[in-house]
């Protein structure tokens, strides 16, 4: 299906607003507070301050809401579609054959090219739910263990997930690359 430029302009701007849609709520419940600390390090007490982003105008309620909500949306949603659009693809591949009469070593050797697509959007796929799980698993903590918020550590953790996540995108090139690789 060949679309308009219309309509990838409307899907463009769906799309940017339900980004912005889904972040609105971070802007107007989150501000950054300084929690102070008592840390005791080689029988020294240190009064240490860290900043943490803390939910200030949404109720526990809301707030769990919204966490589930971003999980199902960044996570799930995501997930699913992309499971089935390569599922559907790996089928279509597995389903064609070449033209012509059969050749053993033409048809071995498209045999292991489709292995090797399928493969690689079985990788994919995992790369993309084992990225995003640390940061939605966090996500899901966050509202329903709150006292995780308290460990000392929990900003590098929030960050390290966080990263994670993000540099799911990193990663699909070089899996494109890596298994696009001629076999001839």
């Amino acid at each position: 299906v060949r679309r308009t430029k219309y309509a990838s302009k409307l899907v463009i701007i769906t799309i940017w607003v339900a980004a912005l849609t889904f972040a609105l709520p971070c802007a107007v419940a989150f501000r950054v507070e300084l929690l102070n600390e008592r840390v005791k390090e080689d029988n020294v007490v240190y009064n240490i301050t860290r900043p943490f982003c803390a939910n200030v105008n949404l109720s526990e309620n809301e707030l769990k809401t919204y966490r589930y909500t971003l999980v199902f949306v960044q996570y799930f949603v995501p997930f699913c579609v992309i499971s089935f659009v390569y599922i559907q693809m790996a089928i279509n591949l597995w389903g064609t054959h070449a033209p012509g009469n059969a050749q053993d070593s033409r048809d071995m050797a498209l045999l292991k090219n489709k292995k090797r697509v399928i493969k690689m959007l079985i990788i994919v796929v995992i790369a993309f739910g084992l990225c995003w799980l640390p940061l939605q698993l966090y996500n899901i903590l966050y509202v329903t263990i709150p006292e995780i918020n308290e460990y000392h550590f929990i900003s590098i953790v929030w960050f390290g997930c966080d990263w994670l996540a993000m540099s799911n995108s990193c990663y699909n090139p070089f899996i494109y690359g890596i298994y696009n690789v001629s076999t001839d």
